[in-house]
């Protein structure tokens, strides 16, 4: 008897964090939100950077390494709140590609 498995990764609730994380896994969780706005901000400022020096030839000074921090942090936060909800990041460009044998083969 053979069975088909489509998915080989089990459903999860990604509701909030885990009960283990307590008290600063839940604060964690709730200000997830102000480094998400932080990397749009980022974003913004990369936009007005490009208009600012290839349309009026005038580059700002301040862009580039505010942009880099804010990345920095958002991407150190990231982590912890990767931790605090027990789940973790996946490119899955090859993965999704993969039939359910190559997907079983390569989680070990």
């Amino acid at each position: 008897m053979t069975e088909d498995h489509t998915d080989i990764t089990p459903p999860r609730d990604e509701g909030g964090p885990i009960p283990e994380a307590g008290w600063l896994g839940r604060a964690i969780d709730r200000v997830g939100i102000v480094f998400a706005i932080g990397i749009i901000i980022a974003m913004l400022i990369l936009i007005q950077e490009v208009v600012l020096r290839y349309f009026f030839n005038r580059p700002t000074i301040w862009a580039h390494e505010t942009t880099v921090f804010l990345s920095g942090v958002a991407f150190v936060f990231g982590g912890l709140y990767c931790t605090a909800r027990d789940s973790h990041i996946r490119v899955v460009l090859i993965y999704d590609q993969l039939g359910p044998k190559m997907r079983r083969a390569s989680t070990w």
